[in-house]
């Protein structure tokens, strides 16, 4: 449900949870999830009490280049980032698992994701445009999912040894937003 808090817009949902939670969005949206039967006026206060992190967070969003939709056909696009991730895949030769299938999609919130199980890499379509080197660190992380399947000292190691610098990259890549 839409809730206002003084200036503040936010969308609230009651969840069975303990704790009273705030994200803010990538496109400076704030959603709110709350315990059932929370009092709506302590979550409106809730809300105004962090205002400056609410600010920060915009201020970070705002600051950084909005990538534009690709203006390619979906054969070229799948091409380019295909070609790319199956340059990036030999570094990963020692863990023995087969090049995986891509599928590219346009994503709002995330530039790929890794589903081990079924051995499919998915990378955001709005990554054609992007500098190579960080279409090549999005490829080294989605494949050392399919060696690791969190974000754990382990995953790390494996995107590490695969990429030294992939801390660089990836704040680089911090430096772009979706839509």
């Amino acid at each position: 449900m839409k809730r206002t808090a003084g200036d503040i817009e936010y969308e609230l949902t009651l969840k069975r949870i303990k704790n009273i939670n705030m994200r803010v969005g990538s496109d400076g949206s704030i959603r709110v999830s709350a315990p059932y039967g929370s009092d709506r006026e302590y979550i409106d206060r809730f809300v105004l009490s962090r205002r400056e992190f609410i600010d920060a967070a915009r201020r970070r969003i705002d600051s950084r280049t909005p990538v534009p939709e690709p203006d390619a056909p979906r054969l070229e696009i799948y091409k380019r980032l295909y070609a790319v991730m199956k340059s990036v895949y030999p570094r990963f030769s020692e863990y023995s698992f087969p090049m995986p299938q891509l599928r590219i999609r346009a994503m709002t919130s995330q530039w790929g994701n890794c589903r081990r199980e079924r051995r499919l890499i998915t990378l955001n379509s709005y990554l054609y445009d992007m500098p190579e080197r960080l279409i090549e660190y999005v490829a080294a992380h989605e494949l050392s999912h399919m060696v690791e399947s969190n974000h754990s000292a382990a995953f790390y190691a494996v995107l590490g040894k695969a990429m030294p610098d992939h801390r660089a990259r990836e704040r680089e890549l911090k430096n772009y937003r979706l839509k």
